[in-house]
């Protein structure tokens, strides 16, 4: 499928879908939170694991020149890493 000229009419794909859950996932212990409905509606996340998510910050980081986004990347990563393990540990 074709990308069309307005990038918020293209559909998501399930790369998209694994980093919006990660930022998910790494913003929920952040003490800033944004008022509902601010940065537009929610995606639909179906389909997507934290797993996954994680697959997709390691691609991001094997692509990464930069050094400081390196650092950033393997710090999110890593909490990333620690949130499935206590997942995992839970059920």
């Amino acid at each position: 499928m074709a990308r069309k000229s307005n990038p918020w009419d293209n559909p998501l794909t399930p790369e998209h879908k694994a980093i919006r859950l990660a930022v998910k996932v790494l913003s929920e212990d952040s003490p800033h939170k944004f008022p509902p409905g601010m940065g537009g509606p929610e995606p639909d996340l179906s389909g997507v694991t934290l797993a996954d998510s994680i697959a997709a910050i390691e691609g991001m980081l094997a692509r990464a020149e930069n050094p400081v986004i390196r650092k950033g990347l393997v710090s999110n990563l890593a909490t990333l890493d620690q949130k499935h393990a206590a997942l995992r540990d839970r059920a």
